[in-house]
């Protein structure tokens, strides 16, 4: 993992010194710091025990940073985030602490900005096991995915957010969430929020 976010930031910093040698043309170059904070009540997980799905209710508070490049009305950069998250299952219920880091593009329209983001890592640990879902007490689940978000300008650098994320979990602790025990655990999370962003911008001319 440490290896491949080298290769992540290698291809970051790339990208600033050909943004920055474009620059040149056009005068200037801007980086952006985006803290976010979001929550969510009707997330759902599912996951597949001996054959038969489990769904889940899941509800959480995160937060996290966004560092990018803008670059006319287009911003490429990192995103990482982490928080709190319960699972309900009738009257069970597991408690997980949660993280992930992706990369991100959004595109600005006026007002509005649309972005994408693949998260390629993923992960929670179970902070309390109340055999709602796969697990047991202090292990941690790995996985990837993507997302779609909309964010709305409300005043000069607020913004609200919506964000819509599936993460897919392959693995338990040392157990491979396969067909003859567990399967995939898969969350669905629809997160509001909001969002502040710090505008830097550099001249080069």
């Amino acid at each position: 993992m440490i290896n491949y976010l080298k290769v992540l930031f290698r291809v970051f910093f790339t990208l600033l010194i050909l943004l920055g040698l474009n620059s040149r043309l056009h005068a200037r170059i801007s980086y952006n710091l985006n803290p976010f904070f979001g929550f969510q009540f009707f997330g759902q997980a599912s996951v597949y025990q001996e054959k038969e799905e489990y769904n889940l209710q899941t509800n959480d508070l995160t937060a996290g940073l966004r560092a990018s490049l803008s670059f006319e009305n287009l911003n490429i950069g990192f995103e990482y985030f982490g928080g709190l998250e319960k699972s309900v299952r009738i009257d069970l219920v597991d408690e997980w602490s949660k993280n992930a880091f992706g990369v991100f593009g959004t595109f600005k329209y006026k007002l509005w900005a649309l972005r994408t983001t693949i998260y390629l890592s993923a992960g929670k640990t179970l902070k309390s096991d109340g055999d709602a879902g796969p697990g047991n007490e202090g292990e941690s689940a790995s996985g990837h995915g993507a997302g779609i978000g909309v964010d709305y300008q409300i005043f000069s650098n607020l913004l609200i957010t919506y964000d819509y994320r599936n993460l897919s979990f392959e693995k338990i602790g040392d157990q491979e969430l396969i067909p003859a025990n567990y399967s995939e655990l898969e969350n669905k999370e629809y997160v509001f929020g909001l969002s502040y962003l710090f505008n830097f911008e550099t001249s080069f001319l």
